[in-house]
């Protein structure tokens, strides 16, 4: 057995300065991570923090990677420092905007087009799946999974929808 490996990136993200920021000071091992960010609009806000944490001698490859990828086409959509609209069951545990990744293997890809849309979403363990796709405004969506191979795959269309999506394997 090898050493406990572990690496986080933390980011906060408004506009796209920061996202350009972001990818200039990216973390030590970048072939744990991989995020991929294309926000157009203003007022857009997330919290992304990616943790990679594997034990054992395993090489770090594309079955081990977290992938982050998140496309945003509007204004005012993730939602730091907002608060949610209505109150969501397991809402409390995130806050809008906030995007967390940590174990290995994870992928989390979202888009969305509209404006003010709230959404967070977090998985931990391994290989786990979040695809999601949000068209219209003031939507929330909040998407948590633990565990091994859990899979969430939505799309929300229209105006002030509300989608919680909350799984747990083990």
């Amino acid at each position: 057995m090898g050493p406990f490996q572990s690496w986080v990136r933390t980011a906060t993200l408004a506009g796209a300065l920061a996202v350009a920021l972001a990818a200039t000071s990216a973390s030590a091992n970048e072939t744990a991570k991989l995020l991929e960010l294309d926000i157009a609009g203003d007022d857009n806000t997330l919290q992304i923090t990616q943790h990679f944490t594997q034990s054992g001698s395993a090489a770090v490859n594309d079955s081990t990677r977290n992938i982050l990828s998140i496309t945003i086409t509007g204004n005012r959509n993730g939602g730091v420092a907002e608060t949610w609209r209505t109150s969501l069951p397991f809402a409390s545990r995130l806050a809008p905007g906030e995007i967390v990744q940590s174990g290995f293997g994870n992928a989390l890809s979202v888009s969305v087009t509209g404006h003010d849309n709230l959404f967070a979403m977090a998985q931990s363990g391994q290989n786990n799946r979040i695809s999601g796709e949000i068209f219209g405004n003031s939507n929330q969506s909040v998407v948590t999974q633990a565990g091994t191979g859990n899979t969430t795959v939505f799309r929300q269309t229209g105006q002030r929808n509300n989608i919680v999506v909350s799984q747990r394997s083990y």
